[in-house]
């Protein structure tokens, strides 16, 4: 096992190249008395990124794909030619402080147990992110968060246990799984169980690999002495569809690799429908959100019809919703298919001209 360097840091770039270039200028200023090996693996990026580094940041190891061949194919890409004695997955939409790396390698130095360890994680805000920790989502777990107990009930240790938030953010722990946005392992750990597993293009991975990690007898420590800000979804944040499909495709092959002999084929098939649902509920609420002006002027517009229609035909003389909506509802969906029509065509929304609500 050939050791030349004290940290070997991997980040994986994917268009956010001003972030990226405030990571790594972090992440410089955090390791000036260590001996350190910094990787960026760019996964095509098409805004520049790769002519930044080279720029600003010569001596990082810079590898570059042609195409986006997803987080964790991209991180063992620089896992195999890595030569520190620990090794360290950040994101490049994070600012580590200048103490992180050094309070956890003095943290590894007096925990021999563990295997990975990560810090506490902050919102843009300054607010505690409960991404920090995770425990490994069995199907009874992901359950409750897809029920929303999990927010409802945060203390319980049954309701909030995917994210751990029962237990205090500033508290060492021993926890299931870190956070793949940093993310800090032996050595020798990663050489017994290997690299995170290709099949996860995003999302998971972090949480795969420590399940593997402690798979092998080692433990995995959250530790609040040291954190990071991390911006979270930058660099996916303009395809929330997809970070959807991804996440569900991801969490579905996490549960069919490690559970799916442990538990009855109807909760297989419950975890799934349960996925496909969060899906749905995603894409209606970025649909409401993407027309919302849309949506409240059709609804202005079809009210406005109803009540003419009845002022018309004398409201209380005999005339019902079951005579409108049996005889005149067609009008409505004519005339909303034209405003639709008409909407799109001259890109009224896309400018936001002539909204009721604007």
């Amino acid at each position: 096992m050939n050791v030349n360097h004290k940290i070997s840091i991997v980040v994986v770039s994917y268009n956010v190249r001003e972030f990226l270039y405030q990571c790594l200028l972090s992440v410089q200023r955090a390791t000036t008395k260590l001996d350190t090996q910094i990787f960026v693996v760019d996964n095509a990026s098409v805004d520049g990124s790769v002519q930044m580094v080279k720029r600003h940041y010569p001596d990082v190891i810079l590898i570059e794909n042609k195409d986006n061949v997803g987080f964790a194919a991209a991180n063992n890409q620089a896992l195999q030619a890595a030569t520190g004695e620990f090794l360290v997955l950040l994101n490049p939409d994070t600012i580590v402080q200048e103490d992180t790396f050094i309070k956890l390698l003095s943290f590894f130095d007096n925990t021999p147990d563990a295997g990975a360890a990560g810090c506490k994680i902050l919102n843009p805000d300054g607010s505690f992110s409960i991404d920090s920790r995770h425990s490994i989502p069995s199907p009874m777990t992901a359950m409750w968060k897809m029920l929303g107990l999990s927010r409802l009930f945060p203390k319980s240790k049954i309701f909030g246990r995917y994210n751990m938030t029962y237990l205090d953010p500033d508290e060492t722990s021993q926890v299931d799984a870190i956070s793949g946005s940093f993310m800090m392992i032996r050595r020798k750990v990663y050489h017994k169980i290997g690299g995170l597993d290709n099949d996860y293009f995003m999302y998971c991975e972090d949480i795969d690999f420590c399940y593997r990690i402690s798979q092998e007898g080692w433990n995995i420590y959250y530790v609040p002495e040291t954190s990071i800000i991390h911006y979270k979804g930058e660099s996916t944040k303009k395809n929330k569809i997809d970070n959807v499909i991804n996440f569900n495709r991801s969490l579905y092959l996490f549960y069919k690799k490690h559970f799916h002999n442990h538990y009855l084929s109807f909760f297989r098939w419950f975890i799934l429908l349960g996925v496909m649902l969060r899906g749905i509920i995603v894409f209606i609420r970025n649909f409401i959100s993407a027309n919302f002006a849309l949506l409240i002027d059709l609804f202005l517009m079809n009210s406005v019809y109803i009540l003419t229609f009845f002022i018309r035909y004398e409201l209380g003389s005999g005339f019902s919703l079951n005579d409108f909506f049996s005889q005149y509802i067609y009008i409505n969906i004519i005339s909303t298919l034209i405003f639709i029509a008409s909407a799109y065509f001259l890109e009224l929304y896309g400018k936001y001209k002539l909204s009721l609500i604007q």
